[in-house]
């Protein structure tokens, strides 16, 4: 068409008719051809491999190695580990191997039936031939007899394998099973062939002509090929000549018998002479003569006899001379421009060449190209073939039929037809729109839903009915509306590709109240059209009250109206600020939605005579705001041809009464036009608002009635306070309605409430009431309550009085005696209090601010505990009082004890304060024998001059000599009671000769500044001691007296006096070795008492201890000093095996070792501890120096000079011994073979230690770095301990450290004591914490399906939810995030933990380095968004079946029949080294679900052309709206039998804990014979239902 030349063709219209399509060839473009194509190119090796194609598109899948059978058996047998995805692949192996074993035993069996029907058929053959030669023909070699083999094999199971059966080469027919005869037939070989016979010569000759003439021809058998019949020669072409014989047999009178047959055989004899074999190509094949057909079966009647011909009988005027393929050229798919070709092949299925004639087509559009013929001269061989190119160009996209005639030998010619059909556009607009309803002058606009589910693309153009056809479409073809009034459509020209949509909108301008239907045309470019009816009714706003609630309201006589208003409606006498309602229901008239609101005016009240009309100038609107009526909804919509209920209420605020006007205001109410201009776009448009109905309303108030009964309360008698008092009063409502009343509280001094405090009492009904008084103060008094009444502004007041008391307290004595107290000291007292009132009683207690200000004091001495507090009802409690004496005195006070609201108590306390006077009987005590270090004993006296208890102490020894002298005093200390004489014993010991004159012993006395004195004198005397060691060590004589200390025992020696006194006694070293290890040399020795006394005949032990702070061998001499006597030497050696450590444990799992004497080399080893029960002991051999020095590299240094010796470390006797120097050093052995226990193994790993070799400087400390290198944890396993240990073995450089002769001798290396350090560590895999936060409005558990909001479908969305992570370990942790789709992660939040690992990149086809997060110790992080991208693809999966349905995706059906999609993947956190977290993740999507009332709606009979309807409920069962649309088949939707209303909506979600959606589909069918039908209901989102449809039509008018 010429109105859309840019357009590329539409897909056509559905057809009234469907053609019909026969089998065609496809055809082909001839811009498609290729211009030169090389033959051997076919043939190459290049075209015939393909295996680069195959790697291309398959990669992996077809270069991988194949997993055989025992990979494929050994994977199965062990498969049930916790590797999900393992255990998968297992399966879907095991289901492979199960159908490749099932498909092989389906090939063997087969295999096993084709040999078996072979073997059959061989026999069934060889059976057959046997027969045969049973008959006398055994000397000829037979040929072969028919194969059976078609009849023993089962040609059903060879197709189900998909091989070839006989049946699809032997196209003879099936021969019918018949009664065997009794004579038996010849074998087809020795049978004569009609050659044969027409060579023969003989008797016979007449009859067996006359017998061929009666047979028919036989069938060429399915074995017979083009090449095998020219074996044999074909019939004569004329009939078998008869004779026949008149019935006057006077001839044979003629000739005798013998003659007459000689005659006869010179007569045959000369007519075969001139009967020879013409070609049958030069009779026509409706004729004997004309050749056999190859495809029509020959008929064999009658029996055959030996050495008889039978000939066949046929149609000769049916059988077709050449066969056309295809027998219908048919075009489909074309455009308009290119030319499409098709070949079209004629096949002589005769056995004789033909000739023939090919006419071309009549149209323009059809043409025929030149013949190609498989010979020369036009022929055609018989089975051969000859090609015609049939050539279409098309100018437009509609149908196109021809036809090509061939003219043969045959009687008809053959029509072969030229279609040209393209698939139609198929929209789903129904017949007939309707707009529905329209107010007169208004606009309407409706939206059709028009859809392409056709094949192919459509451009179509709508025009009204009265333009078609157009002189040109360039005429009618606009851009903007097609106009018919009252009606108008855009777009007017569209384009729809195959299932593409658009909304068709339709505009309605009614200009008066009648249904108008216009026809429109719809043309498609393919030049079929479709007739479209549209209709619409015009209608007038209007509304009808039907109903007011309550009685009917009428006015009195003469009472004043509102002169417009049409209904009037009063309401009762009612109380201030009440309310009360009228439900009022209001029907829209029209058929249109109708906008408004209610608006209250002032009435117009106009006295009119009888008979006098108000004029519309009376008639003024003014709002009326102080109205007390309101009408609930105040605006909104009515709905189309529905009633509507309002509320009208009364709620009045003053007293006064209410008149008013209520008006429904009919908003945007278009202005009635008239159809002046056919133009609907130049219409004119005019809004406005009108007055519907208007109802008169009246109101009058009054105010509350209410009584209290009674008026007034008097509570009588005396009352506690805090004590509940209850009265029952009663209050009356009189008034006309309900009343709310709320009480009020008193809480000042009194509590005094009601309940209950608040309520509603109806009109005319009582109110029970309860009045609590509680009294606060004691006394009598008087309240007035008040009763709130809500919409009252006068309260109701309630009369009280009543009287109450407080508690009383009493004291349980009458004073408080305090007796004698200590200056300085407190006097506990105990009071008790005792509530006599059955109220709980608070009091305090002081003493009294009288008597303070008696005593002219401000702070009282008095401590009161507890000084206030609580006693419950008739309770007693006890009051503890403390008095501290701060002066002496005789005390006299009062306590005043104060009780809230009640009377105060007092009272008296009396007591005595005094201070202690404590002195010695004898002030000065003589020692007369008195011995040097022996204790003397000795009395002293104390006496207590007053009655309170003193307390003593016994002193330090002041004087000359205190420091010389021991003092024992028993008791030191003690209590001195009231008047108390008190020996104490003195045990002195003096340990000097010198004579003791000054010494003084201190008393101190408790609460007496100054102490007590006592003088001590006398003359002390001498000692004698010896000396011995223990008797382990005891010498053969005194002079050798030597301690040896061992490796660990500390040793002792011991003096003994001689003598009756006691002696003194000092102990020193030679060499004054004890003070080595101040001097950093390694070693001391020193004695736990180094002097002291000697007791008389006191044996004493002293203990020496040896210390040192390094290995080594030591020596030296220790001599004893006993009083004045001479000295003793006594040896001493010690041997230290290791030196001190002090191991600590730093944050960097560093080990620092302690402080040493001297510098020391530790070279350490690790170990990995081994249990091998088999190994005991290690042999090691060292060849040179176990452990040399090296250098920071780890290489082994050359000897360097040695240090020169430490003159600090030799010191000199005290016997004069020259120093020594240091002994050259031997030769250092060059082999050594040392054993020790085995624990372990050398290993490295999972410990290090560095600096393998570690020198600690003297003085000083070093530390070494302990590394852990964890290994990978099994799968299986949560935790791992790692224990080892390293050895560090100690060497000493200096030689002068090693060794000093007669001193110190130190071993190293394997000889010296080893340094152990035992390792350990847990090992635990890597893991965080994720803790999911849910955004608000994200996508939950149950969400519905999101892609389509406001009627717009999306291609996806995404939903986010956030996740933080938490690392509580105390390692940071490197990590990647790992998640396949529809999940991804985005947005990770703080962006400084992101890190890029770095690595060489050593291919340009090597993956891009992923993200990397770094999450420090106790820290966390915030990822982003983890997104659920839901897109139509991923609602495509549902409609998979299950054993198809990809990983990860699941669909779920509830019982209500809603359902779901559940899409679950991982999350998976991959860390550094290569293990991994996973967190699982869940997205489920609610899906569209529809479901149909029923699936069958049968109409029955109906009467023709009678439209009957039925209801069918369309449900949604899902939490998630659906878009829906009808489907009609094509047939049903073009004859208008079934229709449907309406045909698509949106179906809203269902809501939780709720009924599902639905809505009500309407089947209209017109009865006019017996029809059935489908309707499909579609939704966009994939969910569909079927409703099939069947009704009859009938002309019985019982129907």
């Amino acid at each position: 068409p010429s109105f859309l030349p840019s357009f590329p063709p539409p897909f056509l219209l559905p057809p009234s008719s469907p053609p019909s399509f026969p089998p065609f060839c496809p055809p082909f473009l001839l811009s498609s051809l290729p211009s030169s194509l090389d033959p051997s190119f076919l043939r190459s090796s290049l075209a015939q491999d393909i295996s680069h194609l195959l790697t291309s598109l398959f990669k992996n899948l077809y270069t991988l190695d194949v997993i055989g059978e025992d990979i494929g058996r050994n994977l199965i047998k062990s498969r049930g580990g916790e590797n999900v995805r393992h255990e998968k692949f297992v399966d879907e192996l095991q289901q492979l191997r199960d159908e490749y074993i099932q498909k092989l035993a389906d090939t063997d069996m087969v295999e096993r039936h084709i040999i078996q029907a072979r073997a059959r058929a061989l026999a069934e053959e060889d059976r057959i031939l046997n027969n045969i030669k049973a008959q006398g023909f055994g000397t000829a070699y037979l040929p072969p007899v028919r194969s059976t083999f078609r009849w023993c094999v089962d040609g059903e199971l060879l197709r189900k394998s998909s091989l070839i059966c006989p049946g699809d080469y032997i196209r003879d027919p099936l021969p019918f099973s018949r009664a065997p005869k009794g004579n038996v037939s010849l074998p087809e070989c020795y049978k004569m062939t009609f050659s044969s016979r027409q060579h023969s010569v003989g008797a016979d000759n007449v009859q067996v002509t006359e017998m061929a003439s009666k047979e028919k021809l036989p069938a060429i058998p399915s074995e017979v090929s083009l090449s095998t019949l020219t074996k044999c020669s074909t019939p004569d072409v004329k009939p078998p000549k008869t004779y026949h014989f008149p019935k006057n047999k006077m001839w044979v009178n003629h000739l005798n018998t013998t003659q007459r047959v000689q005659e006869r055989r010179l007569l045959a004899r000369l007519e075969n002479q001139h009967s020879f074999l013409k070609n049958p190509r030069f009779f026509p094949p409706n004729t004997v003569d004309g050749g056999k057909s190859l495809i029509l079966p020959v008929k064999k009647t009658g029996a055959a006899f030996f050495f008889s011909f039978p000939f066949p009988s046929r149609n000769f005027d049916d059988a077709p001379v050449f066969l056309p393929k295809p027998s219908v050229a048919f075009f489909t798919d074309y455009v308009i421009g290119p030319v499409y070709e098709i070949v079209l092949e004629l096949q002589n299925v005769t056995s004789t060449s033909r000739p023939l004639r090919v006419l071309p087509p009549s149209t323009p559009y059809f043409s025929l190209g030149l013949g190609k013929f498989p010979g020369k001269g036009g022929l055609v061989a018989p089975g051969m073939i000859c090609q015609y190119t049939v050539r279409f160009a098309p100018d437009s996209l509609g149908d196109f039929d021809d036809f090509i005639l061939v003219e043969t030998q045959a009687a008809r010619t053959l029509v072969i037809p030229l279609q040209a059909r393209r698939s139609p556009p198929i929209l789903t607009l129904a017949l007939s729109l309707d707009c529905g309803y329209c107010l007169v002058g208004g606009i309407k606009m409706t939206r059709f839903i028009c859809k392409n589910v056709g094949l192919s693309t459509g451009r179509f153009c709508i025009m009204p009915k009265s333009s078609w056809p157009p002189p040109s479409f360039r005429a009618v073809a606009k851009v903007g509306f097609v106009e018919q009034a009252p009606f108008g459509i855009l777009p007017a020209v569209f384009e729809l590709v195959p299932g593409q949509e658009l909304l068709l909108e339709v505009l309605f301008l009614p200009t008066s109240l009648e249904t108008v239907e216009k026809s429109f045309i719809i043309v498609c470019d393919n030049c079929q059209i479709k007739e479209v009816i549209i209709s619409g009714t015009g209608q007038l706003a209007a509304l009808e009250l039907l109903y007011v609630s309550g009685e009917a309201s009428h006015p009195e006589p003469g009472e004043l109206t509102d002169l417009t208003a049409q209904h009037f409606i009063r309401f009762g006498s009612q109380n201030i600020q009440t309310t009360t309602s009228k439900h009022l229901v209001v029907r829209n008239l029209t058929h249109v939605a109708l906008p408004f609101h209610w608006q209250i005016v002032k009435p117009n009240l106009l006295p009119l005579m009888l008979g006098e009309i108000w004029r519309s100038k009376d008639i003024k609107y003014y709002p009326d705001s102080e109205t007390a009526f309101y009408v609930t909804p105040g605006k909104g919509s009515l709905q189309p041809h529905a009633d509507h209920e309002f509320i009208l209420s009364f709620s009045p605020e003053q007293l006064k009464n209410y008149h008013s006007v209520i008006q429904i205001v009919l908003e945007e109410v278009p202005v009635p036009i008239g159809l002046e201009n056919e133009n609907i776009c130049e219409l004119p448009y005019a809004m406005d608002d009108i007055i519907a109905l208007e109802i008169e309303v009246k109101g009058s108030v009054e105010p509350f009635q209410i009584l209290l009964e009674p008026y007034a309360i008097i509570i009588p008698g005396e009352n506690y306070i805090g004590v509940n008092v209850k009265k029952d009063f009663k209050m009356w409502n009189n008034s006309k309605s309900a009343i709310r009343y709320t009480w009020e509280k008193i809480s000042d001094c009194h509590i005094v409430e009601v309940e209950p405090y608040t309520g509603v009492i109806d009109p005319n009904e009582k109110g029970e009431f309860e009045l609590n008084f509680t009294g606060g103060v004691p006394g009598v008094t008087s309240q007035e309550l008040l009763c709130k009444i809500e919409r009252s502004p006068v309260p109701v007041v309630l009369h009280i009085e009543a009287a109450f008391k407080g508690p009383t307290l009493s004291i349980d004595v009458s004073a408080l005696q305090l007796g004698l107290v200590r200056l300085g000291k407190k006097a506990v007292g105990f009071v008790s209090i005792q509530n006599t009132s059955q109220l709980p009683a608070k009091w305090k207690m002081r003493e009294s601010p009288a008597c303070l200000k008696e005593r002219k004091e401000k702070v009282s001495p008095f401590i009161i505990r507890p000084p206030r507090g609580r006693i419950p009802p008739l309770g007693q409690l006890r009051v503890t009082v403390l008095f501290e004496a701060k002066c002496c005195r005789s005390l006299r006070t009062v306590l005043e004890l104060q009780v809230e609201n009640g009377e105060p108590s007092y009272l008296p306390v009396y007591g005595e304060v005094q201070r202690p006077y404590v002195y010695l009987m004898s002030s000065q005590l003589v020692l007369s024998d008195m011995y040097f270090g022996i204790p003397t004993e000795a009395t002293v006296t104390l006496f207590n001059g007053t009655l309170l208890p003193t307390k003593f102490l016994w002193g330090k020894l002041l004087g000359t000599h205190s420091s010389l002298c021991l003092v024992d005093v028993c008791p030191r200390n003690g209590l001195l009671g009231p008047n108390e004489e008190k020996q104490v014993y003195l045990r002195f010991t003096a340990f000097t000769m010198d004579e003791l004159t000054d010494l003084a012993l201190l008393c101190h006395i408790e609460g007496v500044k100054k102490s007590l004195v006592l003088g001590i004198s006398g003359k002390p005397k001498g000692l004698d001691v010896t000396f011995s060691i223990p008797q382990d060590q005891e010498p053969s004589s005194p002079q050798d007296l030597c301690l040896d200390f061992g490796s660990s025992v500390p040793l002792r020696f011991f003096p003994t006096s001689l003598e009756a006194e006691s002696s003194l006694y000092t102990v020193l070293f030679l060499d004054s070795i004890e003070t080595l290890l101040s001097k950093e040399k390694g070693a001391a020795f020193f004695p736990h008492v180094s002097q002291g006394t000697l007791d008389a005949f006191q044996k004493l032990t002293v203990d020496i201890t040896a210390c040192s702070n390094m290995w080594g061998d030591y020596h030296d001499q220790l001599i004893c000093k006993v009083g004045g006597g001479g000295l003793a030497h006594v040896g001493v050696s010690r041997a230290r095996q290791r030196t001190s450590e002090e191991p600590r444990r730093d944050g960097r799992k560093g080990v620092q070792l302690g402080v040493f004497p001297g510098h020391i080399r530790i070279d350490w080893e690790t170990y990995s501890p081994e249990e091998n029960e088999d190994k005991l002991l290690d042999f090691l051999v060292v060849y040179g120096t176990p452990f040399p020095l090296r250098d920071a590299a780890g290489v082994e240094m050359d000897s360097k000079e040695e240090p020169t010796s430490d003159s600090s470390f030799v010191a000199s006797s005290s016997h004069g011994e020259d120093s020594f120097s240091p002994m050259a050093e031997g030769s250092p052995n060059i082999i050594s073979v040392i054993l020790q226990p085995h624990e372990g193994v050398r290993s490295d790993h999972p410990y290090t230690i560095t600096p393998r070799q570690l020198v600690i400087p003297a003085a000083g400390s070093s530390s070494v770095h302990v590394s852990f290198t964890p290994m990978l944890l099994p799968g299986s396993v949560s935790k791992m301990v790692c224990k080892s240990y390293a050895l560090g073995f100690m060497s000493l450089d200096n030689k002068i450290a090693r060794e000093i002769p007669g001193k110190v001798k130190r071993p190293q290396n394997f000889d010296a004591e080893l340094f152990r350090l035992d390792l350990q560590g847990l090992v635990r895999p890597a893991a965080h914490k994720v803790v999911a936060r849910v955004r608000a409005g994200g996508l939950g558990r149950d969400q519905p399906c999101p892609l389509w909001p406001d009627f717009q479908v999306l291609p996806e969305r995404v939903i986010t939810h956030r996740l933080k992570v938490n690392n509580f370990t105390d390692l940071a942790h490197c990590f990647g995030l790992l998640v396949a789709p529809p999940f991804s992660v985005t947005g990770i939040n703080p962006e400084y933990n992101r890190r890029i690992l770095d690595r060489e990149v050593e291919d340009e086809e090597e993956e891009p380095a992923r993200d990397q997060f770094v999450l420090n110790p106790q820290q966390n992080m915030l990822v982003g968004q983890v997104s659920f991208t839901l897109s139509l693809e991923l609602l495509t999966y549902q409609k998979l079946p299950s054993d198809q349905m990809l990983p990860g995706v699941t669909i779920l059906q509830d019982e209500d029949g809603a359902r779901k999609m559940e899409f679950s993947q991982e999350l998976v956190l991959e860390y550094a080294n290569k293990t991994t977290q996973v967190v699982p993740l869940l997205a489920i999507v609610s899906i569209p679900s529809l479901q149909l009332s029923t699936s069958w709606v049968d109409f029955g009979t109906c009467f023709v052309n009678e439209t009957y309807t039925r209801e069918v409920t369309l449900l949604n069962l899902s939490s998630c709206r659906s878009h829906w649309i009808t489907l009609t088949d094509k047939q049903e939707r073009h004859k208008a039998i079934f229709q449907v209303y309406p045909t698509s909506g949106v179906l809203e979600a269902r809501k939780v804990n709720s009924p599902p959606t639905s809505t009500s589909l309407y089947i209209h069918f017109t009865a006019s014979c017996e029809y059935e039908a489908v309707v499909t209901v579609d939704g966009i989102l994939g969910e569909a239902c079927i409703l099939h449809m069947r009704g009859q039509g009938s002309y019985d008018e019982k129907y």
